[in-house]
């Protein structure tokens, strides 16, 4: 059996260890292995006081902190299950949080400007339409007149068209007329 000292386990490891004493089993539960700051030779880096200085937070880490606290996971969840510090947790939740504040007021200080951008843009729209509907309108007008001078056209063709049929109907019966007083056909 292996010898562990029961103080230097968090809480929630002395409830799973006791179970699993109860249980017969022989190892504790093990904790995700922390993840510390190496320098080139792979040596964990040390700060001024001693500390060794965990690692900053991969964009994985970041993606996996947003969903756990969308999801409504407390901090010291996160801390155990990412294996990170709870200082690096709240300093990356604070960043992030003055962050949206700061997206946040360049918001409100850029949106009036932008809305009177766009208010001016709307008034230049509403002034080529009215542009456009007068214009729609003459052409309009213009299609009307030629519809009718397309129509008095064809009407003059039809009438010439008939005209024409009954001077040449006519034109025969001179002729027909003519052939039969000669008696010659030309």
């Amino acid at each position: 059996m292996t010898v562990t000292s029961y103080n230097s386990l968090p809480e929630t490891v002395h409830r799973e260890f006791a179970v699993n004493i109860a249980m017969n089993k022989d190892t504790p539960p093990q904790k995700p292995e922390r993840k510390y700051l190496t320098d080139a030779d792979g040596n964990t880096v040390v700060s001024k006081y001693g500390h060794a200085i965990t690692a900053k937070l991969t964009d994985e880490d970041k993606a996996n902190i947003d969903k756990l606290k969308a999801n409504g996971t407390s901090n010291r969840a996160i801390c155990k299950e990412l294996a990170i510090t709870d200082s690096r947790l709240v300093t990356y939740l604070r960043e992030r949080e003055t962050a949206e504040r700061i997206m946040a007021m360049t918001m409100t200080t850029e949106l009036p400007g932008k809305l009177t951008n766009i208010n001016a843009l709307l008034v230049d729209l509403v002034n080529v339409v009215a542009k456009m509907e007068v214009r729609m309108s003459d052409v309009q007008t213009e299609l009307k007149e030629t519809k009718k001078l397309a129509y008095r056209q064809k009407q003059g063709r039809a009438k010439a068209e008939r005209e024409l049929r009954s001077q040449r109907t006519e034109l025969r019966r001179v002729r027909d007329a003519l052939w039969k007083v000669t008696g010659k056909r030309k």
